[in-house]
């Protein structure tokens, strides 16, 4: 069982602040990366630990989430359309202010025609994709038949998203295509220009299906869904970080891992977008950063933090939402603590002003509103990140000095 950071200790037995928590300094991007970074093994090994820009975007989304609402992990891979609540200005419902939105979007830089590619696609190719699976009668060893379902194209859409996975099931032989297909490791995330996206799905399928150990082991991608895109659902890419996901295995990552390199270094014009918060950057064979490509370890267990009832998460993104709302709450539950307040706000004389008046009954989301509507609650809230933060990811099994990657 890993131990849960929720008792945490701001102060020592004399109320004054604690320095020696675990926790990192803000200047990590000063990282002095090796001369060559051609295989993913030297990629994985590279630090990247919770540093001043990780911070600064966990501050962005924390913004965002206080002034938009909605839940955390919608505003941290972008998916929130950042519609005010209530009537925005000038419209008559959230429905038109959020179709004006969409309208907009649309109408700049080339973004309707990620809409137009998906849907002539699909229009061209509803044989090859699968939006249901399909019953079989399947043989067992024991002479017995077993019913089950399978999907019989490499194309499959389910859940808003459009999938390719080479593992595709054979009506005729009633078997799998990749009997040794790896179990998912790694995810690699692709925040693409939106006139880019589905050309770049269409390549990195192309790229990726002919290389030797990926037709052995597999791989599955995926990408938002648009073929019958209605507003509500083109509000939710608007934003997104993460337009393409890459799964791999562990030896197909190690396969693809150069390709992905090259691929990214050809086009690195279409990699301008964010990608997503504390995944890990890719990088060139030189080791410098490529905007927009990230990868991850795949990610899927309970929360270690019985606040949550040890709720459970399916991806990187959900645990990295839980990871740093149990960070905010070991923070917002030692502020409500008076001694270990007045420690903690020692150096932040506005922020203790506030607590000492914030409401009994206020919610985390309510602390959070009034510490960042001061001038020094950013770096209030940076300080406290950069000790709890840490603690909360090695309960979840992160590495110690990466936040993308379990620990081994």
């Amino acid at each position: 069982m890993m131990n849960s950071p929720n008792n945490q200790n701001f102060t020592d037995e004399h109320g004054r602040a604690q320095d020696d928590l675990p926790h990192l300094t803000l200047d990590a991007l000063d990282i002095n990366l090796p001369s060559a970074v051609a295989d993913f093994e030297t990629f994985k090994s590279l630090p990247n630990p919770l540093n001043e820009e990780g911070i600064n975007s966990i501050l962005s989304v924390t913004k965002n989430w206080i002034r938009y609402g909605g839940d955390f992990y919608t505003h941290l891979t972008g998916k929130d359309p950042l519609l005010e609540r209530g009537v925005e200005s000038g419209w008559t419902s959230d429905e038109a202010a959020r179709d004006q939105k969409v309208l907009q979007w649309l109408n700049k830089d080339g973004n309707s025609l990620w809409i137009k590619e998906a849907k002539t696609f699909h229009a061209q190719n509803k044989d090859i994709i699968s939006c249901s699976e399909e019953l079989f009668n399947l043989p067992l060893s024991d002479g017995s038949v077993a019913i089950e379902t399978r999907y019989t194209t490499n194309y499959i859409q389910l859940n808003k998203w459009l999938y390719f996975d080479t593992n595709n099931f054979s009506k005729t032989e009633l078997r799998f295509s990749q009997p040794e297909r790896e179990t998912d490791q790694y995810r690699v995330y692709f925040s693409v220009n939106p006139s880019n996206v589905f050309s770049t799905f269409q390549d990195l399928i192309k790229i990726l299906y002919d290389l030797p150990e990926l037709k052995k082991f597999g791989f599955q991608i995926k990408t938002p869904d648009l073929s019958e895109a209605n507003n509500k659902d083109i509000s939710r890419i608007m934003n997104q970080k993460d337009r393409i996901v890459l799964y791999l295995g562990e030896e197909g990552m190690r396969a693809a891992f150069p390709v992905l390199q090259k691929y990214a270094v050809d086009n690195r014009d279409i990699f301008k977008e964010p990608g997503i918060p504390l995944a890990q950057p890719l990088v060139d064979p030189r080791g410098l950063t490529i905007q927009g490509i990230a990868i991850t370890s795949c990610t899927e267990g309970r929360s270690p933090d019985p606040n949550t009832n040890n709720r459970s998460y399916s991806t990187f993104n959900e645990m990295q939402s839980e990871i740093i709302e149990s960070s905010y709450r070991s923070i917002i539950n030692a502020l409500r603590e008076p001694s270990k307040m007045r420690a903690m706000t020692s150096e932040f004389p506005t922020i203790r002003w506030e607590m000492e008046r914030i409401s009994p009954a206020a919610t985390i989301h309510d602390y959070l509103k009034t510490i960042l509507a001061r001038p020094e609650g950013a770096d209030f809230l940076s300080k406290y990140l950069s000790k709890v933060y840490p603690q909360w990811a090695s309960a979840f099994g992160l590495r110690k000095d990466n936040t993308a990657f379990k620990a081994d």
